[in-house]
């Protein structure tokens, strides 16, 4: 009945390599690919990235936005998101940031989010997480394969050429990176899409990167911005511990309403739920019972390497009728 979303799901493919190989493999294509990335570990200017998204697959149409990050280094850097009157502005400092937003961060923007970080390499993303799968061959060019162990699977493949991630992919979901161009250290993809069953599609473009001289001023701390724990080494997600189903609300039973909702979720360094939030919603009766239940979850919370951490997750509650 619910699904907490953290974007990992089903994927089998690839021929098994032996285990030394395979580490070697991975260890060679993470660290190539973080080296050429241009949003890496230092720039050798900082510099100003300037791209428009269009969110399709909405009821109402589709969504065009902006975002904007200026980079300074891993440690230093600010983004301005803005699509449909939703603004949200994030300032990096080191082991924390800010966020200001006038409103809960719908899905799709969260899905936006996702498709740039996905580009790079995270340090979340660890080598004994993944097996080396062999070569593919993508829009026509040879790439190399990795994929996550265990139940769960993501596939990365690596341009031969490169070194960049030029997709990821996962059970219903697949990103794609094209149009590699300078930026920063390396290279950015000045082309991104994604496309997920039941999710919006996301077209993003690049249109243009520029250098910038960076004030202090921008990096301040904003006085009404949430603060949060950045993880800079190996990241847990939460694990739901007590998740009981919220109750289908009489009303809609009887009326033969049903659907999926989504939620956003704080989990604290506790494994308490302590704020709850609605962005696709089904209606009152079913947001109301969706958050009374959800306030009652508990989880083992999100941890950087072994420290609890407070983190924020999506919620997908399925309503269905039997």
């Amino acid at each position: 009945m619910r699904r907490l979303l953290l974007l990992l799901s089903l994927l089998t493919c690839g021929t098994a390599f032996p285990d030394d190989s395979s580490k070697a493999e991975v260890h060679s294509l993470f660290e190539r690919a973080r080296a050429v990335n241009g949003i890496g570990e230092d720039a050798t200017k900082p510099f100003q990235l300037t791209a428009s998204f269009t969110i399709n697959g909405l009821a109402h149409g589709p969504l065009k936005g902006t975002l904007v990050r200026i980079w300074v280094n891993k440690h230093r850097w600010r983004e301005e998101v803005s699509v449909a009157g939703f603004r949200q502005l994030t300032i990096h400092g080191e082991g924390r940031f800010w966020r200001e937003r006038n409103e809960l961060t719908p899905n799709a923007v969260r899905l936006v989010g996702e498709l740039f970080k996905g580009a790079g390499i995270s340090q979340s993303e660890t080598l004994s997480d993944f097996d080396f799968k062999g070569g593919a061959e993508i829009d026509g060019k040879l790439a190399k394969c990795v994929e996550t162990k265990g139940a769960f699977k993501e596939k990365i493949c690596f341009d031969n050429q490169s070194g960049l991630v030029v997709r990821r992919q996962t059970y219903g979901s697949k990103s794609e990176y094209s149009n590699f161009q300078p930026a920063g250290q390396g290279s950015l993809p000045w082309n991104m899409k994604s496309s997920t069953d039941n999710q919006p599609g996301i077209e993003l473009a690049i249109e243009k990167i520029e250098g910038v001289e960076p004030t202090d001023a921008l990096f301040a701390p904003l006085p009404q911005a949430e603060e949060w724990p950045v993880c800079d080494g190996k990241l847990d997600h939460p694990e739901a511990t007590y998740e009981p189903d919220p109750a289908f609300p009489q009303k809609a039973r009887q009326q033969r309403q049903q659907g999926t909702m989504l939620m956003v979720i704080t989990v604290d360094e506790k494994g308490n739920v302590s704020n709850t939030g609605v962005t696709d919603s089904l209606g009152t009766q079913f947001d109301e019972e969706a958050i009374k239940t959800v306030k009652t979850w508990r989880f083992r919370p999100a941890r950087c390497d072994g420290k609890p951490i407070k983190t924020e997750a999506a919620v997908e509650i399925n309503f269905h009728l039997q």
